[in-house]
């Protein structure tokens, strides 16, 4: 799901892409792929092995997108929601900081504490434990793993 993840399959796999030029790439490596927003995308009888949210699923309702992709899953398949944790190097942090004190001094935006990594992970907690709650909920799959 998403842009990304459809640039790594290989030969036979099938992509849901959110983006056209994503699916003509996956197309490219001989992949399947439907274009369309999650919400309005359906497996159509379909099954796949693993469903693959990298950078996207903040986007989606976990509950719903949870139980969507249960129904999309074979047994034994895998939901995989994947983010990168931001951090910039201390003097980068620092020199970000400072324009954004001049150029946008009301930004909600705390990047010296983005080089702190505890902060950062704390940042981050409460998605992953939505996602994570939202997983539980829906059943049919094992404990999330972070």
């Amino acid at each position: 799901m998403g842009r990304g993840p459809c640039a790594l399959f290989t030969e036979g796999a099938r992509c849901r892409a959110t983006d056209a030029r994503m699916a003509d790439l996956a197309r490219h490596r001989v992949v399947e792929a439907d274009v369309a927003t999650f919400e309005a995308w359906g497996p159509a009888g379909r099954t796949f092995d693993a469903v693959v949210a990298g950078q996207a699923w903040h986007w989606i309702d976990p509950a719903a997108g949870t139980a969507k992709v249960a129904l999309a899953l074979r047994p034994g398949g895998q939901l995989a929601v994947l983010w990168n944790v931001f951090r910039l190097p201390v003097t980068v942090a620092e020199a970000c900081a400072a324009v954004y004190r001049r150029v946008m001094p009301d930004a909600p935006v705390n990047l010296p504490a983005l080089t702190q990594e505890a902060k950062v992970m704390d940042a981050y907690q409460a998605l992953v434990t939505k996602t994570a709650d939202a997983i539980q909920g829906a059943g049919g799959f094992s404990t999330p793993q972070q």
